[in-house]
This record gives C-alpha cells, structure tokens and sequence, in this order.
C-alpha cells in the first residue's frame, strides 16, 4: 500500500526530512510541489476543488491542466475534476474530458456533507 503525506507540510525542515516518500500536493495550495517532484518518490495531484468548494470558490480547469502539465508522468499522477456534491453525469462528462493519458489520472467523487436533523 503507498501512503501519501499530505502537503504543505510545516515547519519545512518536517518536510525535508521526508525526502522519499509519497506526497499528495493540492492545486489549491502548491507551495511545496516543485520540491515534493524533486525529493519524492510520487506525488498525487490534488486537483483542489473540495478546498475550493468549501471557501466558495471555483478551479480554473485551463490553469489546472496547465499546472499539471510539466508534472504528470509515471510515477506521478492526478485526481481528475469533479464537481461536489454533482450528478453522476457531470461526473463522466469530466471524466471523458481528461487531456492527458487514463492511467495518470484517477477519478473521485466528493459527496457534499449534508446535516440532518433526528427527531426521535
């Protein structure tokens, strides 16, 4: 099983001490993926849309896929868009539209928590 170690890591002399392990790096907040691609085993793009959705904002996909570019290739890869809590039909219409090779990128679905009240 590869675990990966979620990023940013601080303080960065944590980080750097963990030169060869398996990372996860977020679009959302990329300050450490130039050295996590340098010093990792792996890296995990995050594509950053759950962070987005929960600050009420919105990913560039063109930026993304831009961003991922120069970063994707074995033994990298990336978590493809998806959209919170949508249907599964905009799902594969993401999914379907992913420009880089199937086997770099994985999909994934967030499901948006919803509170609910029991009345017993």
């Amino acid at each position: 099983m590869i675990h990966y170690h979620g990023t940013p890591l601080t303080p960065r002399t944590e980080l750097m001490k963990m030169a060869g392990k398996n990372f996860c790096v977020s679009f959302a907040d990329a300050r450490d993926a130039d050295w996590c691609l340098m010093h990792g085993q792996s890296v995990m793009w995050n594509n950053g849309r759950y962070t987005a959705f929960t600050q009420g904002k919105s990913v560039d996909d063109i930026k993304l896929y831009a961003w991922l570019e120069a970063r994707l290739g074995h033994p990298h890869w990336a978590v493809v868009p998806d959209v919170i809590d949508g249907p599964l039909e905009r799902q594969r219409e993401l999914v379907a539209q992913w420009p880089f090779p199937k086997h770099l990128g994985a999909p994934v679905w967030h499901m948006a928590f919803r509170s609910t009240t029991c009345l017993n």
